[in-house]
């Protein structure tokens, strides 16, 4: 990259580096992007492990949440939604609840002509799929092009300045060579409002955790496990606490937006101080 995917500024420092890959800063935006990026090929998916009925409840659970807030927002439970990233217990649960699901991964998004990908949607979800595109300002235009006039866009991805990410730093799980972005709060809404996007509402993503999810998280980064003793000794405990639920510290960042339609001749406002002196 020569300059910055969000703001354009050529204002680029390298930080530091995950999994002998560079991690690039904007110094304007705080944009954190892996630069050079990994060469185009078989995307490198971690193997899911065997999930046990606890940890199957925690992701049905999580789902079923996130489909309650998109309806919400949205004030729909049906139609056509387009999902980009998302496991099979947020597909089960949208067409649980009614909706037509079109599910892909987020490089089959992008890879895919527009021929193949469903149009006038009305909702689209990202669940951990910007952040893995190479093009996130791309990919976000593309949604927004097969999203009808006001239909809802939810992002749900790993932002730089949260909770665990802040406790983590270095060692936080997500900095990985799968994610090839990482995104703050701003930054993130920065670029939705860049892809054509308003209307939003960001809350953190406090999904049900258990130390068993925890434990999977963090079989991919086991220096995290060396470097945060207290996670070591709470791994040892009995089954029974291992798998009791709770709200854990959120790494991920929730955003719901719409898609607006803009004139193609853009209006400028002028408001003049008037002062009435009689």
């Amino acid at each position: 990259h020569g300059q910055c995917p969000i703001c354009d500024s050529a204002h680029l420092e390298y930080e530091f580096v995950i999994e002998e890959v560079p991690v690039c800063s904007c110094q304007d935006c705080g944009l954190l992007f892996l630069s050079p990026q990994p060469e185009s090929g078989p995307v490198r998916e971690r193997a899911p492990a065997m999930e046990s009925n606890a940890l199957t409840g925690i992701y049905a659970a999580n789902a079923a949440e996130r489909m309650r807030e998109l309806v919400a927002y949205s004030g729909r439970q049906g139609g056509r939604l387009l999902l980009l990233g998302a496991g099979p217990h947020l597909c089960a649960e949208a067409r649980r609840i009614g909706f037509q699901v079109y599910a892909f991964s987020a490089r089959e998004f992008e890879s895919l002509p527009a021929t193949e990908l469903p149009v006038g949607v009305q909702a689209c979800v990202l669940f951990c799929a910007l952040e893995r595109m190479r093009d996130p300002l791309a990919g976000l235009q593309a949604a927004h092009n097969l999203l009808e006039a006001g239909g809802c866009l939810m992002v749900i991805s790993p932002t730089t300045d949260s909770r665990a990410a802040r406790l983590l730093r270095t060692s936080w799980w997500e900095f990985n060579r799968t994610n090839l972005y990482y995104f703050s709060v701003d930054t993130l809404q920065s670029l939705l409002i860049k892809a054509g996007f308003g209307d939003p509402i960001i809350a953190p993503d406090r999904s049900l955790a258990s130390l068993n999810y925890l434990r999977e998280r963090l079989a991919a980064t086991p220096h995290t496990l060396r470097r945060f003793q207290w996670l070591r000794s709470a791994m040892s405990l009995s089954p029974m606490f291992r798998n009791k639920t709770f709200r854990f510290l959120h790494g991920r960042t929730l955003f719901l937006v719409r898609s607006n339609v803009y004139p193609p001749q853009p209006r400028l406002s002028v408001i003049v101080p008037v002062y009435n002196e009689s």
